[in-house]
């Protein structure tokens, strides 16, 4: 019996090339290798550039750690005296135990710290984006490698988190350990909301799954928050004055990502912006809701995650570009199981994310589109397409069912 020739889109020359492993992996090389070159080079530019703001997030995590390292409070004096701005220098806000862990770099100068950071952040992101794959059906294989690679290099708002030294790099990470589920995923959100509030969001999900990750994330906050309120309990009594300062602050600025700042930067009416901003809490506490929902489901542990991820992009008054990395874990997790539109609308919403660096109400837009593609493609379904083995945890190539 002759083999079914390839139809429709794979039938062209240009298309029926990927139909070769060899091909596929050739490529995914060339274009991790490009990528990580041209990533670099904007690194090292933005490094030796004085005003080109190179660590400049990190910068106020190793001021914080040096603090600490004294004694002091990692607070500068100005955020406990009252609104705080979402953008300014030496404005740590995180909780203490963000500064507790960097405090092994307290002792070395703030470049050197940072080139340790970075590396870390950019293994973190590799990791994050491989395990999730990984998750989501992908062959252990050296093509899956370098194409995670790939998408780690061209996906820009790493970045963004890479030349900042922010924690966006980390968040995705502990993403990927949560979609991957078990107790691993509980204690990777307990750690996300202890570096930065926001992940909170994702209790609704773990308190909807199963026992162990939900035991597991409490067990590590209390064991962790415990043992930082002994080492620093004065850094915590200033915690709790820095907080309702954050949340009155400003975050009007041009750089802001959420929706309500770039309809009000559009100029639309101030009743429409206040509307904007009204929906997207709504939309929190309805993907909080689903979250839970779905997480009873078999197999629904990912797409609640990527429930909680969409939370927590939406609540915070100010959404900048690398908070974006997370999306690409849940694409990478989404990828293997999806059909061809799915897989197009990922990568359309991942190219219009790129765009954004020149204008940012792409990323939005593209933000958007990649949720919208990987909630489609992560969802839960007991017939039709589940039962043909399209959906994460399920054997389609040879990879244990996950979580």
């Amino acid at each position: 019996m002759e083999a079914p020739q390839p139809v429709g889109l794979s039938a062209l020359p240009g298309v029926r090339t990927f139909r070769s492993r060899r091909f596929r992996t050739m490529l995914a090389a060339v274009l991790w290798l490009i990528g990580a070159t041209i990533l670099s080079l904007l690194l090292l530019h933005q490094a030796n550039d004085p005003a080109g703001q190179y660590a400049i997030d990190f910068g106020d995590y190793h001021v914080a750690a040096q603090r600490l390292a004294q004694g002091a409070s990692p607070y500068a004096p100005e955020m406990l005296r009252g609104p705080v701005d979402a953008q300014g220098v030496d404005r740590y806000r995180y909780p203490p135990p963000l500064a507790q862990a960097l405090e092994p770099l307290a002792g070395m100068d703030v470049r050197s710290a940072a080139a340790v950071w970075l590396l870390l952040q950019a293994v973190a992101v590799l990791a994050a984006v491989w395990m999730a794959a990984r998750a989501g059906g992908a062959r252990r294989s050296l093509e899956t490698l370098l194409w995670c690679g790939a998408a780690a290099t061209w996906f820009m708002p790493i970045f963004d988190t890479l030349w900042k030294g922010n924690v966006s790099g980390f968040l995705a990470l502990a993403v990927a350990v949560a979609v991957s589920g078990g107790a691993a995923g509980g204690v990777a959100l307990a750690l996300a909301t202890l570096l930065k509030l926001a992940p909170i969001v994702y209790l609704p999900g773990l308190a909807g799954g199963p026992r162990r990750p939900l035991l597991a994330a409490g067990f590590t906050a209390l064991a962790v928050v415990g043992v930082s309120v002994v080492l620093a309990p004065s850094a915590w009594s200033d915690y709790a004055v820095v907080l309702p300062n954050l949340l009155a602050g400003r975050a009007d600025e041009v750089s802001n990502l959420a929706p309500s700042a770039v309809a009000g930067r559009l100029g639309l009416p101030e009743a429409f912006v206040s509307f904007v901003r009204l929906a997207a809490l709504a939309a929190v506490v309805g993907c909080c809701g689903a979250a839970f929902l779905v997480a009873h489901r078999p197999r629904g542990v990912a797409a609640s995650v990527a429930l909680g991820t969409a939370a927590m992009l939406l609540l915070p008054a100010a959404l900048w570009y690398h908070y974006l990395v997370v999306l690409l874990p849940l694409a990478a997790c989404a990828w293997p199981g999806s059909t061809g539109r799915l897989r197009g609308a990922l990568l359309a919403g991942a190219l219009l994310v790129v765009a954004g660096i020149a204008w940012l109400p792409a990323a939005l837009l593209g933000g958007a589109v990649m949720l919208s593609a990987t909630l489609l493609a992560l969802w839960p379904r007991t017939s039709g397409a589940a039962a043909a083995g399209r959906h994460v945890g399920t054997p389609v190539t040879g990879v244990a069912p996950s979580g």
